[in-house]
């Protein structure tokens, strides 16, 4: 199964419509091989990149040779770098055709996509972002702004780990 995709990928809702019979959590699903390829897009969101991550995990796990194609374009690719996608992919034994993009520290990040497993790890995941949000963002009243929504994405987490008693493969940018 190959998926292309192109323009402006916000988020899995702009996925073709084929694609949602392709879908890993299901359990039929039994493709021996999943690519996403993003080749043509001009620019990648964040909740999209998040579900390739997600879609190319869950399909790994089912048992797919599974790879990603980044964007031709070097800084669509190097962005996607600077988030810690390519990173997550790759420790999962996904292949990635990154283009050889160097490594880079994107200087608005606060944290990367971050694999969380339980309620404690998300605290973490909050304290950390809070902490660089601290050191990046200059007036108070940003702090203070920063400050409310780490917390509320951290609840978030918190909660969703607790009702399903089990985090598989979470992940999140804060």
């Amino acid at each position: 199964m190959r998926a292309p995709f192109q323009g402006n990928f916000q988020h899995a809702g702009s996925n073709p419509a084929w694609l949602d019979e392709k879908d890993p959590r299901r359990a039929d699903f039994s493709e021996r091989e999943a690519v996403l390829d993003l080749w043509l897009c001009d620019f990648v969101q964040v909740p999209a990149a998040l579900w390739c991550a997600i879609f190319l995990l869950l399909a790994k796990n089912n048992g797919s040779e599974c790879e990603f194609l980044a964007p031709e374009k070097a800084g669509v690719c190097s962005y996607l770098e600077s988030i810690g996608l390519f990173q997550i992919l790759q420790e999962n034994g996904v292949r990635v055709d990154d283009r050889r993009v160097a490594e880079t520290q994107s200087r608005g990040l606060i944290l990367p996509i971050t694999r969380f497993d339980d309620e404690y790890q998300v605290g973490d995941m909050a304290d950390k972002a809070l902490d660089v949000a601290k050191i990046r963002v200059g007036s108070a009243q940003h702090i203070l702004s920063c400050e409310r929504n780490i917390r509320r994405i951290g609840n978030e987490r918190s909660t969703a780990c607790s009702i399903t008693d089990r985090c598989l493969w979470s992940y999140s940018v804060p």
